[in-house]
């Protein structure tokens, strides 16, 4: 810095502008003139807010960095500026209380997303059924009554009759597409028999199904089909012909935004019986197989996705069901949609199991 800077320097500051000061003097004459940083009450010194420059800064009078300050922000200690325990244990309660808000709710759009992948599934299940009544002037497949079946008589394997074997061809037997993501696989050991079954978050697997690791968590509504009329014996012969008087056989019915075809279930299949024989169930248990067969509608009453389940219905549309709902959807041709169960027939919300209060009323 020649002179005339240092003239200027002077003047700027209002320094005597012809003493000639030494490098001692010079650097006393600074630190009075931009002591006003050190002041201890200055505004932005106590918001612990300091001008910060790397390194060493020359001096604007003499240029000589030796005659320069610290810019180096310092507590009135001398010790650097940080955070105190205080502080950081505020911010730490405030990130808490925020996970704390946040995770019900970042849990609540995980199950959404995984009911919104189970509809995915359910709508190429809908695609598919769709695909094998088109090509079958809209009638369903026959089924086998393996409750009621004569062993000795000359019969297709019930196996045969199956829909994820009717089925096969079009969907490629992959069998990501027979679990709801909402469910996850299941260990195979020694179960008794009625550990077949499945729950709300466990798929089913059982003795009708042709593998041991063969697994799903939805069941179609078996009166879409009618059933083949092979029992020799008098009960076997009237189940048969009860289940075709109520059987659908065809897609193309009238009010067919209501008849359910796929849902989520326990097991592989599902239907109603009248609905004064089946009254709401005690609730399922999530992770543990029942220990008595559920009847009818129950198969389809568990609270797997936030007080619901998915289905496909013969319009081939796709949508949630509420569990109360299911007393109102038209299961067979005879079924009444509007029995004891629904609000049409002057159910009260205390006559539902306890479990099931808190649900929406139809």
């Amino acid at each position: 810095m020649n002179f005339a800077h240092r003239r200027q320097a002077w003047d700027q500051h209002e320094l005597p502008g012809k003493m000639k000061l030494g490098r001692a003097r010079c650097a006393l004459a600074i630190r009075r003139l931009f002591g006003r940083f050190h002041d201890p009450c200055h505004s932005e010194r106590s918001r612990g807010i300091w001008p910060r420059i790397r390194g060493m800064a020359h001096s604007p009078v003499c240029g000589d960095a030796r005659c320069c300050v610290s810019t180096t922000a310092r507590h009135d200690n001398g010790r650097l500026a940080a955070f105190t325990l205080i502080e950081l244990l505020v911010v730490i309660s405030v990130i808490a209380l925020l996970m704390a808000i946040l995770m019900p709710a970042l849990a609540r759009v995980r199950r959404q997303a995984k009911s919104l992948g189970c509809q995915a599934k359910l709508r190429q299940w809908g695609l598919a059924i769709k695909c094998y009544t088109d090509e079958n002037d809209g009638k369903f497949w026959q089924s086998i009554n393996l409750v009621q079946r004569d062993p000795t008589a000359a019969a297709p394997e019930p196996e045969a009759a199956m829909w994820w074997n009717v089925l096969g061809p079009y969907y490629a037997g992959n069998r990501k597409m027979l679990l709801c993501p909402m469910t996850g696989r299941r260990l195979v050991s020694d179960f008794e028999w009625y550990e077949h079954w499945g729950t709300t978050f466990i798929p089913w697997f059982g003795w009708a199904v042709p593998r041991y690791d063969f697994f799903g968590s939805y069941g179609m509504n078996v009166r879409l089909h009618p059933v083949q009329e092979i029992s020799t014996n008098a009960v076997g012969r009237q189940a048969e012909v009860d289940s075709n008087r109520m059987a659908w056989r065809t897609c193309l019915v009238r009010g067919a935004n209501n008849v359910p075809a796929f849902l989520d279930c326990i097991w592989w299949d599902c239907g109603a019986i009248p609905d004064t024989q089946c009254p709401p169930p005690e609730e399922l248990p999530a992770y543990e197989p029942p220990k008595q067969s559920p009847r009818g509608i129950h198969v389809n009453c568990i609270n797997r996705h936030d007080g619901g389940i998915n289905g496909v219905f013969l319009d081939w549309s796709i949508r949630k069901v509420g569990l109360k709902e299911l007393w109102t959807l038209k299961w067979d041709r005879e079924y009444n949609t509007r029995g004891e169960w629904t609000k049409a027939g002057g159910v009260q919300p205390e006559d539902w199991p306890a479990w099931m209060r808190k649900f929406k009323d139809y």
